[in-house]
């Protein structure tokens, strides 16, 4: 929302609609890592839903509806909950912290298109990001792009955008950009020439298959099926049937890489396919960053101002997780000011703070004269 509405964007309206959904305790737990999880991402604000429980009160409207009775921060006789707690807590943890954290680094631009359900396509693709490592900000297909290193165009369905927007976006490419797009049912126009990629088949009848990502068998389902053939491509990830999934292909000075399944709405359609390693795509897009992570449930945002680097890793799940952290030499007296980012417990948090060798423009400046 902050991307497409080019404002800030705060939590409107959080909470778990109640104990039929889970107890008071793990909804605390859930607070806990939504405050830190908005802090990194820029939010100035979130608000639960609501103030007080409302299970006492016979008139209408509480009378009308049941399952949002008992959603408040307070019980009906006025004793705080978990989630009161927990914002307590985060508000005393932020005054010893006394961080004034830079504004979060993005990875990549995603681009909504005409033609997909953006929404819950926005939100998958978030997802799978954070799984692989990568931040993402959003942009509408009509909104000036933004420069990045990387751009998105996730389950593209129908007619896309327009010609006119396509090619400022094919400039970026050219310019070094990389362009991820995964086809679900869609247009392109001048195709072989951006991809690599021939398409010698095409059918409505729909598909299933198989692809094997971190050694793992995911299987899948999509409504029309793609036959694709590398000609100037390199392929990186074939399914079970010898089929390209994923290729990548020089576009001037940047590159395409082409995904043949809708992987955002693949995952979307089937909750249990959130556990598979469906990301592993994603992380073919993105440069490493200073301070690196494998834990797909742990969440990183990087922050930088000057030669300061901040790190937050929040942790998503209900299990203690060994994140798999690495740290990169350019960084200097590295510290942790809260949590144990290698081992983090439940819902928790990690802050880190380190020192650049050199500025973050000092060292982009060095790989652009690598580069020439």
């Amino acid at each position: 929302y902050a991307g497409l509405g080019q404002k800030k964007c705060m939590v409107e309206e959080l909470g778990t609609m109640g104990p039929m959904v889970c107890d008071d305790e793990i909804a605390g737990k859930f607070l806990w890592a939504n405050l830190w999880s908005n802090w990194a991402h820029g939010a100035p604000g979130l608000l639960w839903w609501c103030s007080f429980d409302q299970n006492l009160l016979t008139r209408p409207p509480y009378d009308w509806n049941m399952c949002e009775r008992e959603l408040g921060l307070l019980r009906s006789d006025r004793t705080p909950k978990p989630v009161a707690e927990t914002m307590r807590c985060f508000v005393e943890q932020q005054q010893i912290l006394n961080i004034t954290l830079p504004e979060k680094q993005t990875d990549a631009v995603c681009i909504l298109t005409m033609g997909q359900q953006q929404w819950p396509i926005a939100y998958m693709s978030y997802l799978l990001a954070k799984q692989a490592g990568i931040t993402l900000r959003f942009v509408w297909q009509e909104q000036d792009l933004p420069d990045s290193p990387v751009y998105m165009l996730p389950s593209i369905k129908g007619a896309v955008m327009s010609k006119r927007r396509y090619d400022a976006l094919l400039e970026k490419v050219r310019q070094g950009a990389t362009l991820y797009i995964s086809i679900d049912n869609a247009i392109l126009t001048e195709f072989e020439e951006v991809t690599g990629f021939r398409l010698t088949r095409w059918s409505q009848s729909g598909q299933q298959g198989q692809v094997k990502l971190k050694g793992k068998t995911c299987a899948y389902r999509k409504e029309c099926s793609y036959e694709f053939k590398p000609i100037t491509a390199d392929v990186i990830l074939t399914e079970e049937s010898g089929a390209p999934v994923l290729g990548k292909h020089t576009y001037g000075k940047g590159q395409v890489i082409l995904c043949a399944l809708p992987i955002e709405r693949i995952v979307l359609e089937d909750p249990e396919k959130i556990d598979e390693p469906w990301y592993e795509v994603y992380q073919h897009l993105s440069s490493p960053h200073l301070i690196e992570k494998t834990a797909p449930c742990v969440g990183l945002t990087m922050h930088h101002a000057g030669k300061d680097v901040y790190a937050v890793l929040v942790n998503y799940s209900r299990e203690t997780v060994e994140t798999g952290l690495t740290i990169g030499k350019q960084l200097e007296d590295v510290r942790t000011i809260l949590g144990n980012p290698q081992q983090m417990e439940p819902f928790g948090v990690a802050i880190l703070h380190g020192v650049l060798s050199q500025s973050v423009s000092e060292i982009q400046k060095a790989e652009t004269l690598t580069d020439e």
